[in-house]
Order: C-alpha cells, then structure tokens, then sequence
C-alpha cells in the first residue's frame, strides 16, 4: 500500500508541476549544465501511463519470473520515465545504446526521474513490435534473461517508442530496480 501510494503521489506531483509549467509533450532527457533533465510525461492515473505493449512485457516478464520461483516485479512510474525517455532518445537520434547519446547511463537516467532505490539493469531491444516479440528475444539472450530473472528485482520501469524511418523503428526500453 505504501508503495502505490507514493507511485500515485508522485503522479499527481508530477502532473500538478507539468500543468504549472505549460508543458505541452514530452521531449527527449537531455543533458545540460553537467546534469540530466528528464522531461515527464504527463500521466493522469499510473495505468494510463502505460501502453498495452508496455503492459503485455510485463505480464511476459512476470510469468517468466513465477516460472522460477521469483516474485513478480512491480511497475514503477519513476523507472517508466527513464525507460520511455530512454526509447524516445534512441528512436528520435537512431541510435542502439546502453549508453545515452548525452552519455548518460541507466542508472543516472533513474536517478534523473527520481527513483529513490537502486536500479539494478536494464534491457533494450529495437526491431520488436509487441511484448511477446521483444520479452523472447530477450528471455533468447543470456544476459537479457538473467536481469529478468533476478530475483531480487522488485521494480520495472518499461518504454516502448515507435517511429518510422529510423532504423530500427520499433524501441524497448526496460529497467530494473530493487528496493
């Protein structure tokens, strides 16, 4: 209870200060100053806040995490902004990376979107169209599979992106926290 009271009180805080500032969309994180800025999109209720595709990873991911043993990971709105900002970046540059074109990480780009825990990994994958797409292509990648099935992950954060004519045109993004 206590942490979806805080997801939702954020989303209130963060939808009452994007009002406040006029903000019109979301724009890609961009690094200024020496710190990163992470545009918030605006989000009314946390369901809203995620596509179906973005919800259908999830519930792949969590079966997969039940099928060993491990507690299903829960949706954070925090690492959702990093995660849909992450995709955004790479889908409106056309690039493939861990590492942002600003040089952020995963890890800086949470604590940029005030995730108060550890981020623990993160995931992406281009190309996909659907969840059950992109949740086999990375349950087919050692490395991919071993994030999801951390069993001390509590937390995801997921971003989908589309857009055409960059190379890839379809971006996932997820990453993982613990609390």
């Amino acid at each position: 209870m206590r942490r979806c009271a805080r997801s939702v009180f954020t989303a209130v805080i963060i939808t009452i200060v994007i009002s406040i500032l006029g903000a019109a969309s979301p724009v890609p994180s961009a690094r200024a100053a020496g710190t990163f800025r992470v545009f918030v999109p605006i989000a009314s209720s946390p369901p809203s806040f995620w596509s179906p595709q973005e919800l259908q990873a999830v519930d792949l991911i969590n079966q997969h995490r039940r099928n060993v043993g491990c507690a299903p990971v829960q949706l954070n709105i925090e690492l959702g902004v990093a995660a849909k900002n992450h995709s955004r970046d790479m889908a409106e540059k056309n690039y493939f990376s861990h590492t942002g074109l600003d040089g952020s990480t995963y890890w800086q780009r949470a604590q940029a979107a005030s995730y108060q825990y550890w981020a623990s990994g993160e995931i992406i994958g281009a190309g996909y169209t659907s969840g059950l797409e992109v949740v086999n292509g990375w349950m087919n990648s050692s490395g991919h599979r071993s994030i999801i099935l951390t069993c001390n992950n509590d937390d995801i954060g997921i971003g989908f992106y589309s857009k055409s004519g960059s190379q890839w045109e379809h971006y996932w993004t997820a990453v993982f926290g613990q609390r």
